[in-house]
């Protein structure tokens, strides 16, 4: 089976999908909008093409006119189409590889959304919300990465789509020894997110502040993985609440890092307002980490409520910091979450049994068009 798959190379996921996909023996061609910037693709003989923007000018606002230059790839994506003759182009995310894919003509075309192509996209403006409604509607099959998400989907569509969630690779993330930074001496939580008010992190750090009151003889420390435009509030904010010598700010994490940050920290906090799905608790779940996550709609399905995390009331301080004492002060709990996550993790959501799924879809498609021709 040959795929065209339309999706950002420097993208985590991209790079899962491909390399779990070209391991099942599909023939696999990508195109960016930027370039790949390493051998990644190239160790897995999966050619790749792109239309030359820099990492930084795909990752700018999605209202930057200057994206209006995606447009142009179309004539480019039509040629490699024509050369490599794929059996289905996948695009991955709907905002922009999905409206390229769109514009190429070619069917069968897969569309998977993400998650802010969905739920930020179209509340721009009405023009946003139409040209998401138009790609949605013009695409042979839609997927989403949780059930939230495709409910989404369907709102927009009128459609239903299949949820085919991010696979985690077992083989990179899992639980490793030997990778904590204080040693045995503190009690590690961490956080590995964007330092944007949406994810919550300020949420943590008072909670954080409150917690100290109450473990007076217990070391803790709080790592913070990440950067963005919160940081310099955020640090402010930890110096002001007293918590300098027991928070640690770390900077942005390169990806193939952060299975260590995870095994260096003993619990691992997702505070966010907003997330259509929490690829990190799995991540943390598959190194045998217990998760503390709000009760947001779009991680209810990552995880069941006691059993493999831990949840609290959005936004509530009060109630984080009872949670993380709970857990702080429970070594058994801590221990008795973090397996069933790992062992939930390995059951539902590894790469290669999202990987299976993925191709199932494709070749139920292929019969479908058979049949119809």
């Amino acid at each position: 089976m040959k795929v065209l798959i339309l999706a950002d190379p420097g993208s985590a996921h991209t790079r899962n999908w491909i390399k779990a996909l070209t391991k099942k023996r599909l023939q696999i061609v990508l195109f960016g909008f930027n370039d790949a910037e390493d051998n990644f693709f190239a160790e897995l003989d999966v050619k790749t093409y792109s239309l030359g923007l820099s990492y930084d000018k795909v990752m700018s606002d999605e209202a930057d006119p200057g994206k209006l230059r995606y447009l142009s790839s179309t004539k480019k994506i039509k040629k490699i189409i024509s050369d490599f003759k794929p059996d289905i182009v996948h695009a991955h995310y709907a905002s922009s590889y999905g409206l390229v894919g769109v514009l190429t003509g070619f069917n069968p075309l897969v569309l998977s959304a993400w998650g802010s192509d969905i739920m930020s996209f179209p509340k721009r403006s009405f023009l946003h919300r139409s040209v998401l409604k138009f790609i949605l509607r013009r695409c042979d099959v839609l997927q989403a990465t949780s059930k939230f998400l495709g409910a989404e989907v369907t709102k927009l569509s009128g459609r239903g789509a299949i949820h085919i969630p991010f696979g985690i690779d077992t083989d990179v993330f899992g639980p490793k020894e030997g990778t904590r930074i204080f040693g045995d001496d503190f009690l590690v939580i961490g956080i590995f997110k964007k330092l944007e008010e949406y994810y919550g992190v300020e949420t943590l750090i008072r909670a954080y502040a409150k917690l100290n009151e109450f473990i007076k003889d217990i070391k803790c420390k709080l790592i913070i993985g990440g950067s963005g435009s919160n940081e310099r509030y955020l640090k402010g904010l930890v110096s002001d609440l007293g918590l300098s010598d027991g928070t640690v700010f770390t900077g942005q994490i390169p990806y193939s890092k952060i299975p260590d940050f995870i095994n260096s920290v003993d619990i691992v906090v997702n505070p966010s307002h907003r997330e259509s799905f929490g690829v990190n608790v799995l991540e943390a779940g598959a190194c045998g980490k217990p998760v503390i996550l709000s009760d947001i709609e779009g991680l209810k399905e990552v995880y069941k409520e006691g059993s493999s995390a831990v949840s609290f009331k959005a936004g509530n301080v009060d109630d984080l910091s009872e949670k993380l004492l709970y857990l702080i002060r429970n070594e058994a709990a801590r221990k008795e979450i973090g397996g069933t996550a790992l062992a939930r993790v390995k059951e539902n959501y590894s790469v290669e049994k999202c990987a299976e799924s993925q191709i199932s879809v494709y070749q139920n498609l292929i019969k479908e068009i058979s049949l119809n021709d």
